[in-house]
């Protein structure tokens, strides 16, 4: 049952209004929106699922809705983040060893405020993005469950069974067929683990990296607030002291609180407008690549989880086989050997021995062709970054530049009416 605002607490319907106004503000500015990747402008859409709106849902639990088009969606498809999270943790339990995308981390709505309900969106929205350029991902039946609007998501995606071995094996071999016998495992292996042991060391120096630049943004947020707050303190000093000063009351003198100097006036006013701060791309930037690095980390891990496994069934067919000899020579006791004959006996370990070696044999293969698949993305991974690493510098200096031409425009004016004023002495 939802609550009506008359049983909201008057600091949870300041924090709604709040929310509301940001997430307005963000649907408002959502093809003009500086942060959004250029994949996700209108001819990108039409090839990908993004999310088109937010909203603030109000109830038992505030939560955040949001409503989804495009790749896959005939219609308007409303999630919130906890399918999000469902739709992720079905995705690795049924792709196990393969790298799904990252989603952010779970957080109450009441701790969203500001950019960080912007930053959470942007999230969500690659997560979509790049499950829509995965071709065998975007395609699977748990995408599909999330994209029907027909259906209770949080019912339908419980009624997806998590694959057996035989299955998954299965499925592998059909989607990953440039996999074959020629790719060196031992060396594949070796490549995955030392990557592995160079993320893990990177992701800390990531997270330092982001939470200074995150600082460094807050601050260049605030020296554009410096500019107004120069702008109204000479506004102030114009009117209150410049006009007193000057003899003949001749507003024509003033600089900033001239009439007459409008490009001045709405030059200030608007440089809040005008200058983008460049550390807020930078921010995503390092927060995306974190994300990233996150989840292969993940997909690595669940590989050397196979590889565990692999080596429980290995030592088990060690006792199976040692079992089979004691059976056979009369050398050993079995608390089975009680109940059954030694033939009987025999046949029953001979063909627990088979299933465990079919078992082996499965779980082999798995690890080969994750292991296989990881590479490719590991290199996947470098050449991205490389881009994505060029990409930034380019933007971070375009956008200085930006910013100094604009600032030299407006101070270049300021210089320009003083040059005036003087000349009229």
């Amino acid at each position: 049952m939802e609550k009506t605002n008359e049983n909201i607490t008057e600091k949870e319907q300041e924090n709604n209004n709040e929310n509301k106004n940001e997430l307005n503000k963000e649907n408002t500015n959502e093809n003009n929106n500086e942060n959004q990747k250029e994949s996700n402008k209108e001819n990108e859409e039409k090839e990908c699922m993004y999310i088109s709106k937010s909203e603030l849902i109000q109830g038992i639990a505030n939560h955040l809705q949001y409503i989804i088009k495009g790749k896959g969606i005939s219609d308007v498809v409303k999630r919130r983040y906890n399918d999000f999270h469902q739709l992720r943790s079905k995705l690795i339990l049924n792709w196990p060893g393969i790298y799904i995308p990252n989603i952010p981390s779970k957080k109450k709505v009441s701790e969203l405020k500001g950019k960080k309900i912007l930053l959470r969106i942007r999230a969500l929205n690659t997560f979509l993005y790049n499950i829509s350029k995965i071709n065998y991902l975007s395609e699977s039946e748990e995408i599909k469950c999330f994209q029907n609007l027909n259906e209770d998501f949080n019912k339908a995606i419980e009624k997806i069974p998590k694959l057996n071995e035989v299955q998954i094996l299965e499925k592998y071999k059909k989607i990953f067929t440039d996999y074959n016998d020629n790719f060196d495992f031992i060396k594949g292996k070796e490549n995955i683990n030392s990557f592995n042991l160079f993320l893990n060391k990177i992701k800390n120096n990531l997270n330092s990296m982001k939470i200074r630049i995150d600082e460094i943004s807050e601050k260049r947020n605030e020296d554009i607030i410096n500019y107004l707050s120069l702008n109204n303190l000479f506004l102030v000093y114009d009117k209150n002291c410049i006009l007193k000063y000057i003899d003949d009351k001749n507003e024509e003198k003033l600089i900033f609180n001239n009439n007459k100097n409008e490009k001045i006036k709405n030059g200030f006013e608007k440089l809040n407008e005008l200058l983008k701060n460049p550390f807020d791309k930078v921010f995503i930037w390092i927060y995306d690549e974190k994300k990233d690095i996150e989840a292969i980390i993940e997909a690595i891990n669940i590989i050397n989880n196979l590889e565990l496994n692999y080596n429980k069934l290995k030592q088990k067919n060690d006792t199976i086989e040692n079992d089979i000899r004691k059976i056979e020579t009369g050398s050993g006791f079995s608390i089975k050997g009680l109940f059954k004959k030694k033939d009987e006996l025999l046949n029953d370990i001979k063909q627990e021995k088979e299933k465990n070696d079919n078992n082996l044999k499965t779980l082999n293969e798995i690890i080969k062709i994750t292991s296989f698949v990881m590479n490719n993305k590991i290199n996947e991974f470098k050449n991205q970054k490389i881009k994505n690493y060029f990409e930034i510098v380019k933007v971070f200096a375009q956008n200085q530049i930006e910013n100094n031409n604009k600032l030299n425009e407006l101070f270049n004016e300021v210089k320009n009416i003083l040059i005036e004023v003087k000349r009229k002495d």
